[in-house]
């Protein structure tokens, strides 16, 4: 398992180290989005195509020596106790995918319609009002916005129109890909690195 996750991180580490180095500040944002999509995919896929060649070297003038019994005073010996670190690592991984899937259960909840929201629709989508302040923004089918700014005109077109874009393209999908991953390897650094690049592209993708 260890070399599993040794080989996964190293590459998608490189192949998000090319991304950020060549692609990024370029303006082919949907070549960057399949890239990242991808690497991503790659990166979990090749580890099980790696082959390891171990070669093993045999001193041929040790094959004919004759092995000396060893003997040992066995009332001598004392047993030892080991800790067991693979129980603590097996523990804290656990909470560790707990605490993400928590997360990931929360967050899902922020998106689902409440009882004193208002629902106007918005081209195909729905556009959902909230009485509390938020941030416009958007998931799957939906656009949030907060009611009070929305019946002031406080919110642009220009806003509503950026947030379709999102959902025209789909990139929740994304998103979720990545989030959905970050449950299980919720301690590998690069997929951080990763989810902040797919959303930043995402800006770029909606204008």
């Amino acid at each position: 398992m260890e070399h599993y996750l040794i080989n996964s991180t190293a590459s998608l580490f490189a192949l998000w180290l090319f991304y950020k180095l060549t692609l990024e500040n370029s303006s082919w944002h949907h070549v960057k989005r399949y890239y990242l999509l991808l690497a991503t995919i790659f990166s979990l896929l090749i580890p099980f195509v790696v082959v390891n060649t171990v070669v093993v070297s045999v001193d041929r003038a040790s094959a004919f020596l004759v092995e000396q019994p060893i003997i040992t005073d066995l009332h001598n010996e004392q047993p030892t106790e080991t800790f067991d670190w693979t129980a603590v690592l097996l523990s804290v991984y656990a909470i560790g995918i707990l605490i993400m899937s928590w997360r990931f259960v929360k967050n899902i909840i922020r998106f689902r319609v409440e009882n004193e929201d208002e629902i106007k629709p918005y081209n195909n989508y729905q556009l959902i009002l909230r009485n509390a302040f938020t941030v416009p923004h958007s998931f799957i089918n939906r656009i949030f916005v907060s009611k009070n700014q929305y019946a002031n005109d406080q919110i642009p077109e220009l806003v509503l129109e950026h947030e379709k874009v999102h959902l025209d393209q789909r990139h929740s999908i994304d998103v979720l890909m990545v989030e959905l991953l970050l449950i299980l390897l919720w301690f590998n650094p690069v997929l951080y690195l990763l989810r902040y690049s797919i959303k930043l592209n995402h800006e770029f993708l909606a204008g």
